[in-house]
């Protein structure tokens, strides 16, 4: 009797003891497993896998285009039109263009600098004070050395005798003239230097408006550039802006004598 328990108690440690063993086994593949991942090497990037010899090719995607450029860079006239293109002495012509992508813009009358720095769109007002064949070239580069150049011609007509004819007013948009203002002498006196409006957006348009006497040199300069050299000593000038910033005018008047005066205004685009 005492025999048969005993087996049947062996009999049911089997199970238990079979348990443990596959708890214990399971515990060991673990720690092994661990211990083995932990030991093993990551694998190399694709780069350092590459055969002798081979690289991985550069990227063929373009340099983003900076703001205010075209992809291309190119400096283009988008139009350069004069309006008339033939006047008689005393009259007057308005020479308009439209640039894109520039840096520089210069106006040349016959060979000579009569606007620097000028507006990227613009409206010059020429009265030659004598006939003849008047070529206005205008220049435009930019820093990525890019350029380009176009020309035109205003034809002046002798007046002809007995005529009468009183000369042609200059419109107030620009009075800028490339001609030498006559000798004066005297104290220089700039009546009046102003702007309207003081104060504009990006987009509009600033005029400048001057009245000096007894000066024979005239000159406007903009952020310490000049943008217009003897205009008339009573004048406008007309500025569109492309970018938000102060604006500082300078204008300066002197006269042979040595005579000199200068007055200063700000225009701030939003």
């Amino acid at each position: 009797m005492e025999n048969g328990e005993t087996q049947e108690k062996k009999r049911n440690w089997v199970p238990l003891l079979v348990g443990i063993i596959v708890i214990f086994v399971i515990i060991l593949a673990g720690i092994l497993t661990y211990y083995l991942l932990r030991d093993t090497p990551e694998p190399a990037p694709v780069a350092e896998t590459l055969s002798p010899g081979f690289t991985q090719p550069a990227s063929t995607m373009p340099p983003p285009t900076p703001a205010g450029e075209s992809e291309t860079g190119q400096v283009e006239i988008q139009s350069y039109t004069v309006e008339p293109d033939r006047i008689p002495v005393g009259g007057c012509a308005n020479i308009s263009w439209l640039v894109e992508n520039a840096d520089l813009i210069q106006l040349e009358e016959n060979g000579a600098v009569v606007l620097d720095q000028a507006p990227a769109s613009h409206t010059h007002q020429t009265c030659p004070p004598e006939p003849g064949v008047f070529v206005y070239r205008l220049n435009v580069s930019n820093a990525a050395g890019s350029a380009n150049w176009m020309e035109l011609q205003v034809i002046v007509d002798a007046a002809e005798a007995g005529s009468g004819a009183a000369p042609q007013t200059q419109a107030p948009a620009e009075t800028g003239s490339s001609s030498p203002l006559p000798m004066a002498t005297g104290p220089v006196t700039i009546n009046n230097f102003y702007v309207e409006p003081q104060r504009t957006n990006v987009g509009s348009c600033a005029t400048l408006y001057w009245d000096v006497l007894n000066a024979d040199q005239l000159r406007l300069l903009r952020d310490g550039m000049s943008v217009l050299t003897n205009p008339q000593l009573q004048g406008s000038f007309e500025e569109c802006y492309n970018a938000a910033a102060t604006y500082q005018y300078r204008l300066e008047a002197e006269n042979s004598e040595g005579n000199y005066n200068v007055l200063e205004l700000q225009v701030i685009v939003d």
